[in-house]
């Protein structure tokens, strides 16, 4: 809500609203909008406080960032991307430019590869994989510049391939006969994740534009477009199965159905049209290529107590 961000701006709150105005500020500039004033001014003024201080901005120091918790990391990929985009698609445009940040994903990316990948459906394996379809989407600008690279991460794609093997069984357990579940039980099972996590997953995937005629993993990824499109309802939504409804946040409520219509769009321009996106994207390839992105994380021997989980 643009108001509620305007409010928060005038007001100095928490850096929140910063990344939801850089969000909307990057849409403005990509379709060619004016930019609103005083969203640029606002934002323009909290970079210039920090400093380009990150602990100001996201809670962590370069000095820091080994100590963030695993399940922190895919909100702080996130907000880095945000920040970091900025600076890269010139979103301050007619503007000085801010101070230069302290870290940026090149930094997130290491981290995120000094960590061991805790395999479904084991304790973790939750966050890990929503950070890796989100370390895809930090890759391609979130579809904005398409296709994905297998040669980027190999790992990562292997992961999520394995994932979506896991989430379609989960998501088919009322189909092979297990019961649906009440709702203070529903909230416990995978399968009420298995729309979010499906739709990512084969989003994920199809951005590799890799020939889908034939093989294990395309006849994987055409079960899982097959699955979501049984998924919509008499509203035009798709939901989980066994979602509790009644208690739903709104953002929990529409992100099946957006991530769901972002999957099955089958006829994906590569590469799309955005100059920013295409600057981003040779920007963090670069940034994944020096931390050596490539390789997969290393196999801890005997030191798991040393990595926060």
């Amino acid at each position: 809500d643009l108001g509620e961000v305007r409010e928060a701006v005038i007001a100095g709150n928490d850096n929140e609203w910063l990344f939801e105005g850089l969000g909307q500020l990057w849409f403005q500039w990509e379709l060619d909008m004016e930019r609103d004033a005083w969203l640029v001014d606002g934002c323009l003024s909290r970079l210039r406080r920090a400093g380009g201080r990150m602990e100001d901005l996201v809670g962590y120091s370069t000095a820091s960032l080994a100590t963030a918790p695993k399940g922190k990391l895919c909100d702080l990929l996130m907000e880095v991307w945000t920040l970091e985009r900025s600076y890269v698609g010139d979103l301050f445009n007619g503007h000085p430019t801010p101070p230069a940040l302290e870290f940026g994903v090149r930094e997130v990316m290491a981290e995120i590869r000094r960590r061991p990948l805790v395999e479904p459906p084991l304790t973790g394996f939750y966050q890990d994989f929503y950070l890796m379809t989100h370390l895809v989407y930090a890759l391609n600008c979130f579809n904005g510049h398409l296709p994905n690279r297998r040669s980027d991460c190999p790992w990562v794609y292997s992961y999520i391939e394995r994932c979506l093997a896991f989430w379609l069984r989960e998501g088919k357990r009322q189909e092979r006969g297990g019961k649906t579940a009440p709702d203070v039980v529903a909230a416990q099972l995978w399968e009420t994740e298995a729309v979010d996590a499906i739709a990512e997953c084969v989003d994920c995937l199809l951005g590799l534009g890799e020939p889908s005629d034939d093989g294990p993993l395309a006849e994987l990824v055409r079960e899982g477009c097959a699955w979501l499109l049984t998924r919509q309802e008499a509203d035009g939504l798709f939901y989980s199965p066994s979602v509790p409804r009644s208690e739903t946040k709104e953002y929990d409520h529409l992100h099946p159905t957006w991530v769901t219509c972002a999957a099955l769009q089958f006829d994906r321009k590569a590469p799309g049209p955005s100059p920013r996106c295409a600057a981003w994207a040779a920007h963090i390839r670069a940034a994944a290529f020096e931390v050596g992105l490539a390789e997969p994380p290393p196999v801890p021997e005997s030191n798991l107590s040393s990595i926060p989980e």
